[in-house]
């Protein structure tokens, strides 16, 4: 049993402080229940009194002090477990709370933190040591839930279900001509020379607009063509490159500047007023770096009076003959679906370097035996503490090997897995397509980007990845036998979301159209210049690396944001297939299955027939979590 509190006399007290100097006590205020209470002695309350006296210069204590002097006693207090045992803790953090309130002064209690009084402190201390400490607990990949869930589609009503399939079907996989397929010297690119490109670019796309718009004299409903610098007292169609007036912050409704040409206008800058958008609620959604058409009032040749936007000019869908889809649809594929499977780097979650969440992805690839796996980067990401550290660890032959460099991380974590998963018979015909990323260790940090080079530091050829393993640049259309894909694996749609300026856009269209000024500008990233926050480095000498020379069917950017799938424009299908990994814990992957078309559509057709491909209505898309 816990010994009871020392009993203390008033007799004893009174001595104490006399002894202390005090030279008047007023008896009535002598409380030996105080002592007892608080577990003191009378000595101790003796040297609490000294302290006192000598901090509030008083030297008599009467009803008037002894408040404050209880206080201090209850404040200095160091027995708070016998104060506890005999009191209770309730009752003392009242006290203590009271007596820190009237000892401290107002000016100390400002300058306080929060939580840091000897009350706080002491009732903290006490609670934690009858419960366990609270601990944010991060989620682990092993313990996710809810996996296979699909959070994202498209046309996943219109067809059956091909989850196992006896017979494989034959693809072709071929580059875009411009696609990037060497690394190439960057950084050397002179003043003159990005004004060029740009100069180039919007006289290029400024002439489709004005073809497509049928822009010119007036007499297709559209006023006439004019520079953005010339004044006129009637309405006028401008052409130019959308800029922020801020040079630094994002682009709003009041700082939108349109950018003429340098060869007709000397590169004129005017005002651009939205107001009349705004009253007629029309939608709009502006960019730096966008090519647009604007059609309004500009009357002093300083601000032109927007009463229209042409949002940029999309190429016409790809068509391809009637004998060449009959060739692909039902003789390489047997009328099967090409069901191809995309995942979006990193592959490993923060916190390691296991790749866990790539194995649980080769895992699905080995049950559904995709035609086709598409996997755009970071494979070694750059952003990760282990990779930023330089002190690699990664588990080979059952020994801990370190600072390896990143090449061999990935010649180990993905072209060794790839490689396993090809010898098995359930994807002994999948091909692979690798795309790296501008957060990628062992890729080349330029925009555009070159394919991952197949070898280590020390200029071994790695000999791992076979001919069924395409490595295409960070970008570009690639073909698989009729269908035209466009993949990047640049977050772009999070780079426009934090620029752009929209106005009276449908619910849940803002993405969609993102992804739709990608088509209209005919371009990988239409955004200029990249924000400052993302460390794009971007090679304009090298633009027509990023420039889409047609409009792709299937567009596939991965992004931070919400993973949806959609069509735009009545003929490309969008598919954000997310990230597979999201911190500690797993992300998302899509699959897609594109249908062939119907057998008596293209019999009735004659041979040399173009027709366009039309996979918007034959394509089905999934994201679902790893």
């Amino acid at each position: 049993m816990d010994a009871a509190p020392p009993t203390v006399s008033k007799k004893q007290i009174r001595a104490a402080l006399s002894k202390a100097g005090l030279s008047k006590i007023d008896g009535a205020v002598l409380s030996a229940a105080l002592a007892s209470t608080l577990n003191l002695r009378a000595e101790q309350m003796a040297e609490c009194w000294e302290a006192f006296s000598l901090t509030k210069n008083v030297s008599e204590l009467t009803d008037h002090t002894f408040q404050s002097y209880r206080l201090q006693l209850i404040k200095d207090s160091d027995a708070t477990t016998g104060i506890e045992t005999s009191m209770g803790a309730v009752q003392f953090r009242n006290l203590k709370r009271e007596a820190t309130n009237m000892v401290t002064p107002p000016a100390a209690k400002r300058q306080q933190p929060q939580g840091s009084g000897p009350s706080s402190l002491d009732s903290i201390a006490r609670e934690d040591a009858s419960s366990p400490r609270r601990i944010i607990k991060l989620p682990i990949f092993e313990e996710r839930t809810r996996i296979g869930e699909v959070v994202a589609s498209y046309n996943s009503t219109a067809f059956t279900s091909t989850a196992s399939r006896k017979k494989r079907v034959q693809c072709i996989i071929q580059q875009d001509i411009q696609n990037i397929r060497k690394p190439y010297r960057h950084m050397f690119t002179a003043m003159e020379e990005r004004a060029a490109v740009l100069e180039s670019q919007l006289i290029d796309l400024g002439n489709q607009i004005v073809a497509q718009y049928g822009i010119g004299d007036g007499e297709n409903g559209i006023a006439p063509l004019e520079q953005v610098n010339v004044p006129r007292q009637e309405r006028v169609c401008c052409v130019g490159r959308i800029c922020n007036e801020a040079h630094e912050g994002k682009l709003n409704s009041t700082s939108v500047l349109i950018e003429g040409s340098s060869a007709a206008c000397g590169g004129s800058r005017i005002n651009v007023d939205l107001s009349s958008l705004h009253s007629s609620k029309t939608a709009y959604s502006l960019f730096p770096g966008q090519i647009v058409a604007i059609e309004g009032m500009n009357p002093t040749g300083r601000t032109i009076v927007a009463h229209r936007v042409c949002e940029g000019a999309a190429q016409a869908p790809r068509t391809t003959s009637v004998k060449e889809l009959q060739k692909y649809h039902f003789e390489m594929q047997n009328g099967l679906p090409v069901r191809v499977l995309t995942a979006c780097g990193p592959f490993t979650t923060s916190d390691n370097m296991a790749y866990e969440p790539f194995i649980e992805f080769m895992e699905v690839a080995l049950e559904q035996s995709p035609d086709v796996v598409i996997l755009t980067g970071p494979f070694v990401d750059l952003r990760q503490d282990i990779v930023k550290s330089g002190n690699v660890k990664i588990d080979v032959d059952d020994e801990i090997h370190q600072n390896l460099p990143f090449e061999a991380v990935f010649a180990n974590k993905i072209a060794g897995l790839i490689a396993e998963a090809m010898s098995t018979p359930e994807m002994k015909t999948t091909q692979f397509v690798l795309i790296p990323s501008l957060d990628d260790a062992t890729a080349q940090w330029v925009y555009p980007q070159a394919p991952l080079q197949d070898r280590l530091s020390e200029g071994k050829d790695l000999k791992i990845l076979g001919a069924a393993v395409d490595e295409f640049g960070s970008l570009g259309l690639n073909r698989i036998n009729e269908v035209i894909f466009g993949v990047t694996s640049t977050d772009i749609i999070y780079h426009m979301s934090a620029e752009e300026t929209n106005l009276h856009l449908e619910p849940g269209t803002r993405l969609r159209r993102i992804a739709q000024h990608m088509i209209q500008q005919r371009s990988f990233y239409p955004l200029y210049p990249p924000p400052a926050s993302t460390q794009t480095n971007l090679d304009l000498k090298h633009r027509d690396g990023f420039t889409m020379p047609c409009r792709p069917d299937i567009l596939i950017v991965p992004s931070k944001l919400t993973a949806f799938a959609s069509s735009i424009l009545d003929s490309t299908v969008v598919v954000n297939p997310g990230h597979l990994t999201k911190g500690t814990t797993g992300g998302t992957y899509a699959t897609m299955d594109i249908h062939p078309m119907k057998r008596e559509k293209l019999e009735d057709a004659a041979g040399n027939v173009l027709l366009q491909h039309g996979v918007n209505d034959r394509v089905n898309v999934e994201v679902k979590r790893i």
